[in-house]
């Protein structure tokens, strides 16, 4: 047997005819060939400067010096400017004067926390036309007008408190303005006209709700403030007003900013006074009257919320408070009524507490 092999064609490559090659796949294999022959050319990095070349650089800057213009104190000649070198002519440098800060500004801010802002005893020969002379000053826009306003009115207040009643609603209103002044001299004063005119005037008249609110607020913001005679002076007008004023008010004013504030001591001045509210109404009234309940339901929240606060003051206030109300024997229902149950959660062991140790108290006095 022949080993048959086929063979073929180198040239025709087994097509049976012979193609040239193209121009354009000839100056592709040429411009390959010029790629792998060319390359690119090396880029030189540039150095970084050395220690010697910046200190060479700061030796020649320091060579380098700027003139000194002609003065009275350093006098210099022509001669000197017009040489070519930079040279300073005189090493004498002029200074300029010291400058001497006034301080009386600062002395006087200083001193405003001992000043005496009561309100003194003034003698009203003709109380009429002084009360219409204090109304029309309460109505100006001048900022001292609206404060001898507000002084009159407590003069007024001091001989008769029935006159100084019908200008009351005017008087809190311009007590809010002074109130939310930046001034330390207004706010002293707002707070020593409260003191005065609600140990005088314990009632409150029905168009003037919304300025009592808005007062108590601000109090209460009051209380907050950095001075501490700012805040002692808040906390003193909010206890004469929760002395001499109908419970109702207080509690409607306090629950609306005090036990939800984000600052602890407006939450332990809210505590402190819904605690003056209990005391002044009584815990069987405050558990029992049906008249009462809103009120109630507002306290006992309240109350839940301070036992429940990260504060320790906020704390024990909330758990004096809550111990007065436990000794009523209704007040387990009207726990369950009033506080909603992940609050009441939060708070069942300290409840517990609190009744033992009441429970204790109680045998012990036995």
């Amino acid at each position: 047997k022949q080993n048959k092999t086929l063979r073929i064609c180198p040239t025709c490559l087994g097509k049976g005819f012979f193609e040239e090659p193209s121009k354009q796949s000839e100056e592709v294999v040429n411009s390959m060939e010029e790629y792998k022959i060319y390359s690119l050319p090396k880029i030189v990095s540039s150095t970084k400067p050395t220690s010697k070349s910046r200190k060479q650089h700061a030796w020649r800057m320091s060579e380098v010096t700027l003139p000194i213009l002609p003065s009275k104190s350093t006098p210099c000649s022509r001669q000197s400017f017009a040489s070519k070198s930079l040279t300073n002519c005189s090493n004498n440098v002029e200074r300029l004067p010291e400058l001497k800060r006034d301080i009386s500004h600062l002395s006087k801010d200083s001193n405003d926390s001992q000043k005496d802002y009561t309100i003194g005893k003034r003698e009203i020969t003709n109380i009429t036309e002084f009360a219409k002379n204090t109304k029309t000053k309460l109505k100006s826009v001048n900022m001292e007008d609206l404060i001898t306003g507000v002084i009159n009115t407590v003069h007024i207040a001091r001989q008769d408190s029935d006159i100084a009643l019908t200008i009351m609603p005017q008087v809190n209103r311009q007590i809010c303005t002074l109130l939310k002044s930046m001034k330390l001299n207004h706010i002293h004063i707002a707070m020593e006209a409260v003191k005065e005119l609600y140990a005088i005037i314990p009632l409150i008249s029905r168009p003037e709700f919304d300025e009592f609110d808005e007062m108590i607020h601000l109090l209460l913001g009051k209380v907050s403030d950095l001075k501490t005679n700012i805040r002692n002076e808040a906390n003193a007008a909010l206890d004469v007003i929760a002395a001499n004023t109908p419970p109702q008010y207080i509690v409607r004013a306090v629950i609306g900013k005090g036990p939800k504030s984000k600052n602890a001591y407006v939450r332990e001045t809210s505590a402190r006074l819904l605690d003056h509210v209990v005391d002044s109404i009584g815990p069987n009234p405050l558990i029992n009257a049906y008249n009462l309940r809103e009120m109630r339901r507002h306290i006992v929240e309240s109350g839940v919320l301070f036992l429940d606060d990260q504060n320790v003051n906020v704390r024990k206030l909330g758990k004096i408070l809550m111990a007065k109300l436990i000794s009523v024997p209704e007040f387990e229902d009207v726990l369950m009524k009033d506080v909603p149950q992940k609050l009441y959660k939060r708070v069942e062991g300290i409840i517990l507490n609190i009744k033992h140790q009441k429970c204790k108290e109680d045998q012990e006095e036995k």
